[in-house]
């Protein structure tokens, strides 16, 4: 898998931190973690607002 530049200098970031635990996130939203609940919902939010027939979810963004 390729990344880009800001994702490589994220994860190296969040890497560097050294004192990580089991229970902490690399992504994180505006209002705390990113669930698979909370991802799943954007994402049909994100389909319907684009017009997409079909349904999708949090899996969806796995395949992409």
């Amino acid at each position: 898998m390729t990344l880009n530049a800001t994702a490589v200098a994220s994860i190296q970031a969040w890497l560097a931190i050294g004192d990580l635990k089991v229970d902490d996130y690399l992504f994180i939203g505006q209002r705390g973690r990113l669930t698979v609940e909370i991802m799943s919902t954007r994402m049909k939010t994100w389909c319907q607002d684009v017009g997409l027939k079909g349904s999708y979810g949090s899996h969806t963004l796995r395949k992409t």
